[in-house]
């Protein structure tokens, strides 16, 4: 009975692809299809009626009409399975992009970590302490001012929120 019903599904879409071709249903028409329809399935079988919709509706159309619904259904199969591929490549891809930036976070996380167990700045550290042997490595952008005795600059830190200021290449300010 299950093998009779799902046969007689695929003639019906058949019959409709068919009629959609052949011309267009009106809106009456559409209403008895789906009354009929709904008469079809009782429970997930057939009954006598919709047996007889079925027949009926086959007996309409003409061999040409039913391979033009072949056509058009192979069609529409043909473009889901490639719907259907390109989504599974699509997802392959986005796996992919989500494991390459899981390790790039995880880079990011170590390096922050070692980072974190370094010592904290002193006042008198050269630039170069500050970036290579502190938790404050280098900074997130650099204010730089010249002027007659000499160079300042503010080392600003994003992660930190805070800035460090040095006066020719020597940690002389430290702001939280």
């Amino acid at each position: 009975m299950a093998i009779l019903f799902i046969v007689l599904s695929g003639m019906l879409v058949l019959l409709v692809i068919a009629k959609i071709i052949s011309d267009a249903y009106s809106a009456a028409e559409l209403r008895e299809l789906k009354e009929q329809w709904n008469d079809i399935k009782v429970g997930g079988t057939f009954n006598n009626v919709g047996l007889d919709f079925a027949n009926r509706q086959l007996a309409k159309y003409n061999s040409d009409q039913l391979a033009s619904c072949d056509v058009e259904i192979a069609k529409y199969q043909e473009l889901k399975a490639s719907q259907e591929k390109e989504k599974a490549e699509l997802e392959v891809k986005a796996e992919e992009k989500a494991v390459a930036d899981n390790a790039e976070m995880d880079k990011y996380e170590a390096a922050r970590a070692k980072r974190a167990s370094l010592p904290g700045v002193k006042l008198g550290m050269s630039e170069k302490q500050v970036i290579n042997k502190t938790s404050w490595g280098a900074p997130t952008d650099v204010n730089t001012t010249i002027t007659a005795s000499g160079k300042r600059e503010q080392w600003v830190y994003g992660e930190h929120g805070g800035y460090l200021y040095f006066t020719n290449g020597i940690l002389t300010a430290i702001q939280n």
